[in-house]
């Protein structure tokens, strides 16, 4: 949606169209500097730049008729609600005292597990079987928590090649790079990192080359 702004606003006019690249390269920087499963704080994080695509829209000479405005304003719209869809979703999550619970079942659970066990061939399987799938619940109920699949971040792509669209380099935060939450896909020769504190008004963002 955000790329169909873009295109949309090159229909209106190239000028705005540039400076708009500009601005969205400084939304999605805001964003990537959060994890998916911290949309509250990237929606904070983003208000800023996505005003100034607002005032962008603005700036469009409203004296003469311009077809394709109607449908620009459309997408912003739409974008802002996903927004805040994003941020209300990201704060449900399971609470510490939740975790704690869970974690004292699956210690139970182990326990009464290993408890029973018989020196029986089919006992050994059974009880490593519940202990690997009790312990494989709760990393997928950890990823679905955090929005990863398989400890990476989901939708993280999409974002990175509405950057290349608009002629910007990807952007990745240098933390979820070394966690491995973020993966720069094997045929991205360039990109960008950022170093800096999330939601810091200065960046330090350096060029990587492979």
């Amino acid at each position: 949606m955000m790329l169909a702004a873009y295109q949309t606003m090159r229909l209106i006019n190239k000028r705005l169209a540039a400076r708009m690249t500009t601005v969205m390269d400084a939304y999605y920087i805001a964003s990537y500097d959060f994890s998916l499963s911290d949309a509250h704080a990237a929606y904070k994080a983003t208000i800023s730049p996505f005003r100034s695509l607002w005032k962008l829209v603005e700036e469009v000479d409203q004296r003469k008729p311009c077809a394709p405005l109607p449908y620009l304003v459309e997408q912003l719209t739409m974008i802002e609600q996903h927004r805040n869809q994003a941020a209300t979703v990201s704060e449900e999550k399971i609470r510490v005292g939740s975790w704690i619970l869970l974690l004292v079942l699956a210690a139970i659970i182990l326990v009464s597990v290993f408890y029973v066990r018989t020196e029986a061939l089919y006992s050994h399987f059974v009880t490593i079987g519940l202990s690997t799938a009790l312990v494989m619940v709760l990393l997928i109920l950890r990823d679905l928590q955090n929005m990863m699949l398989g400890g990476q971040s989901l939708l993280e792509e999409s974002g990175q090649e509405v950057l290349e669209a608009i002629g910007k380099r990807r952007y990745y935060h240098a933390t979820y790079l070394k966690a491995g939450i973020s993966k720069v896909p094997s045929h991205i020769r360039e990109y960008r990192v950022g170093s800096h504190v999330p939601g810091s008004p200065k960046h330090k963002i350096k060029v990587v080359k492979r």
